[in-house]
């Protein structure tokens, strides 16, 4: 995304779409980045048995969309199609409440094992 950035910076505007979605998912890589260093940290909890699961309110299309945003440069460097639906209306803006990070991790875990496992 970095490289895709750098290369279209002479020519675009901070404010077109495209340049903010690749700011957008460096944002999101970057994030992905922190809990993975805390993921690792989270295996010592889990074997002691200290593993504490935060219940909180979240919108399952954020953890989607922060998904796509994450794997979306990978998928296309692999030639693969990465799309995601819309949840119909009434749904999109329904409040879960649950560990957001964990589930996070599963969404990730299944987007990035899909990408590595599908040909192109």
């Amino acid at each position: 995304l970095a490289h895709n950035l750098a290369e279209a910076a002479p020519t675009a505007r901070v404010g077109d779409p495209e340049f903010l979605d690749s700011l957008r998912s460096i944002s999101t890589c970057s994030d992905l980045m922190q809990n993975i260093v805390s993921d690792m940290l989270d295996f010592e909890r889990i074997d002691s048995g200290r593993l504490v699961l935060v219940r909180a309110p979240f919108q399952v299309t954020q953890l989607l969309e922060a998904a796509r945003a994450a794997f979306g440069g990978l998928a296309k460097s692999k030639g693969v199609h990465l799309s995601l639906e819309s949840a119909p209306e009434q749904l999109q803006n329904v409040l879960h409440v649950g560990d957001a990070r964990r589930l996070q991790q599963c969404v990730n875990n299944g987007v990035s094992n899909a990408i590595k496992f599908t040909e192109s």
